[in-house]
């Protein structure tokens, strides 16, 4: 044979095993936690429980909760995070969530100021119910919604509030400042 049919054999026996070589890549599959849809950072507002959840109604101003997978038991337990809140609704509490109900609930939480301290030593407990977050389709953000009734720590009722408000997207400062739009 001719070197130069030897060195075409070489090239193109290169380049077929180039082209063979790029498709060895196993496709790349998304995990979720067991708690997803229902973990996330949300933008929700205060409602009082006879009020009607328009944005003109809220009795605080918007802030972020976060719901987030507890690392014992995560398919069972989710941790509810609004430490940013407003001093006088702010709570950490750990309760049980139904993935398929996309809900969680619970009687008498008590609240955990910080992870260092002891659920135990809770100045107030809480109690969530009504609970339920509605997955919509891109670009509309799901939206959540539930109720929080909050004790003191003699376990005497103190506030009930409505919590309301959707899952954040990163552009909810230009919404909220102008809900109208214009």
């Amino acid at each position: 044979m001719e070197k130069k049919t030897i060195l075409k054999l070489i090239v193109f026996s290169l380049v077929i095993f180039i082209f063979a070589s790029c498709d060895t890549y196993p496709e790349y599959e998304q995990e979720y936690s067991p708690s997803y849809p229902i973990c996330g950072n949300y933008f929700v507002m205060n409602y009082s429980p006879d009020a009607k959840a328009n944005y003109e109604d809220a009795i605080s101003d918007m802030y972020e909760i976060y719901l987030y997978s507890s690392s014992i038991e995560a398919e069972k337990y989710v941790w509810i995070n609004t430490q940013v809140a407003l001093a006088s609704t702010s709570f950490r509490v750990k309760t049980e969530y139904n993935i398929e109900t996309l809900s969680f609930d619970g009687v008498m939480l008590p609240h955990s100021p910080s992870s260092a301290l002891p659920p135990d030593s809770a100045v107030k407990y809480i109690t969530i119910d009504e609970s339920i977050i509605i997955e919509k389709e891109w670009p509309i953000p799901d939206s959540i919604s539930f109720k929080v009734s909050i004790y003191d720590g003699e376990k005497a009722l103190d506030s009930v509030i409505y919590v309301q408000g959707h899952r954040s997207t990163g552009q909810e400062v230009p919404y909220w400042d102008n809900p109208s739009g214009n």
